[in-house]
């Protein structure tokens, strides 16, 4: 177990070797979760689809497109070149 200090802004860093250990690179995106037992996880997202349903609270209208298109439009925005 390793301490960190939570910044103003509310961003914490996250050790080296534990990211390292979890395969967290720069600009990853990462899964934040609350749970029942009061614990924070943080987990690596390995996908898009890690993703869905984590902004659903701050959707303001429903989306139309289909997840096959929503993947393609995050990816050519990330950069990444995947198939």
């Amino acid at each position: 177990m390793f301490l960190t200090r939570v910044t103003q802004k509310g961003q914490i860093t996250i050790p080296v070797h534990i990211r390292q250990k979890a395969n967290i690179s720069p600009n990853d995106f990462v899964l934040v979760e609350y749970n029942k037992d009061g614990h924070i996880i943080i987990k690596k997202a390995h996908d898009f689809f890690d993703l869905y349903g984590s902004l659903t609270k701050y959707a303001r209208k429903k989306v139309n497109k289909n997840f096959k298109q929503m993947r393609k439009e995050f990816l050519k925005y990330m950069g990444t070149k995947r198939t």
